[in-house]
């Protein structure tokens, strides 16, 4: 929060020692950032904080750490001008649960629940007239507000809903968020406390100037992130990003996030058919594809040098159509699958030719 003190730990902007200084929170604010290439990630729900005694100038990265040397928060050199650091809650859900995971520890996949939104703030002063928020929210809303010492009066307003999960059934975007579970929420941490490890939340809701109260069922999403990844023609192809679902459209008929194209190798078929990255891909040679399995179906059965017809659906719902022509001797098809429930992966060639 404000004013609270913290202790910075990294390295210095040479990289050539290690730095510590006592730092103060001076302001907490949402991240200004657009969206990046690859693979296409919208910011969302990140507040960073202000400090003083750390730039991006005099330090590569590290740690903000409290008296007892718990992570409080991240600092990376790309962080904006003139902000300091990501709150640590923006990157783990729970640090065993995605040690567990990452390790291959835990016994079955781990999930973590989320309401899957793009949570923006509004000014109340701007939005309790225009939304008809009664008196009795906005005052339970301003002493939460005041309980965390965050710097403005302001309501959490659905800017973007992750499509293809639960939650998109039943929140829209605009739908002011007043409380969940009977706890008003004045920040994205609040938000993550109430949904955490819970499949179902009630969620009070202002929209088009009526209060509404609806069960909502969480999203599940995967802590230890992707586990299939597909190379041909020099592209790398796998399952969308929970992420990129945020772009509140998914191709017809795709089924487990599709088949999404995320990079592109320089010098390959697809480099030189100029196939774009960050878009689905959704027929080839004219056969539709809705998932990863029905993709490797299609190219397994592929000759050596023959041309193939790709069409893909941009994340604006575009279709284009691209022509490449084969060459396993150097861009054959691989699978990497990653093993449910650990870090194994296997890799199966295709249609390598040596």
């Amino acid at each position: 929060k404000t004013l609270d003190k913290t202790t910075f730990i990294g390295l210095t902007g040479k990289e050539t020692r290690i730095r510590v200084n006592e730092s103060t929170v001076t302001y907490v604010t949402n991240i200004p950032a657009t969206e990046h290439w690859p693979p296409g990630y919208y910011p969302k729900n990140q507040q960073i904080y202000k400090v003083d005694k750390v730039s991006s100038s005099s330090s590569k990265g590290g740690v903000f750490v409290d008296k007892d040397g718990a992570v409080q928060a991240f600092f990376w050199e790309y962080v904006p001008k003139g902000y300091a650091a990501f709150p640590a809650y923006q990157v783990f859900d729970d640090v065993s649960l995605t040690l567990e995971a990452m390790k291959g520890t835990s016994p079955v996949e781990l999930n973590y629940k989320t309401l899957g939104l793009s949570i923006t703030s509004k000014p109340i002063s701007k939005v309790k007239d225009v939304y008809k928020i009664s008196a009795e929210r906005l005052d339970m809303l301003k002493k939460r507000i005041k309980e965390k010492k965050l710097d403005r009066k302001h309501v959490l307003s659905v800017s973007r809903v992750m499509t293809s999960y639960p939650p998109a059934d039943v929140l829209e975007i605009g739908d002011i968020i007043l409380n969940i579970n009977g706890f008003p929420v004045a920040d994205v941490e609040d938000v993550e406390d109430q949904v955490k490890g819970k499949s179902k939340v009630t969620v009070t809701i202002q929209r088009n100037q009526e209060e509404k109260t609806v069960d909502v069922i969480t999203a599940s999403l995967p802590i230890a992130g992707t586990s299939q990844v597909v190379a041909f023609a020099g592209l790398s192809i796998q399952p969308i990003f929970p992420h990129v679902a945020f772009s509140s459209f998914m191709p017809e008929g795709a089924e487990n996030g599709g088949v999404f194209i995320v990079r592109r190798m320089s010098g390959s078929p697809a480099d030189q058919s100029r196939i774009p990255t960050n878009v689905w891909i959704t027929h080839v040679n004219d056969n539709p594809v809705k998932n990863i399995d029905d993709f490797l179906e299609i190219v397994t059965n592929l000759e050596n040098n023959s041309d193939t017809r790709i069409k893909i659906v941009t994340r604006q719902g575009v279709s284009r159509a691209y022509t490449l022509k084969t060459d396993f001797h150097y861009f054959g098809t691989q699978l990497l699958e990653r093993k449910v429930g650990t870090t194994d992966w296997t890799n199966q060639s295709i249609n390598n030719e040596v």
